[in-house]
């Protein structure tokens, strides 16, 4: 089976957010799942340095409670 990514702040609604990912990526199958805590000043390097990486395992990305930069955006909308 492919890996799901879950990429979530280090707050508390940010690890509710891993919570629920992490259930949502069982239901769906995935039993390897990467998550990524992300805090303000390094959310766009840990981000852009994973999805820069081969991608081609990977069925599942959820990005939630983080704002990336347009860099990166741009990036995620062109994958």
């Amino acid at each position: 089976m492919s890996r799901a990514l879950i990429f979530h702040h280090s707050d508390l609604d940010g690890i509710g957010v891993k919570i629920v990912g992490i259930t949502i990526a069982k239901r769906l199958g995935y039993d390897n799942i990467e998550t990524f805590k992300c805090n303000y000043n390094d959310v766009n390097e840990i981000v852009s340095e994973r999805l820069h990486k081969d991608l081609s395992d990977v069925g599942l990305i959820i990005i939630a409670d983080i704002s990336v930069n347009p860099e990166v955006a741009e990036f995620i909308n062109t994958e």
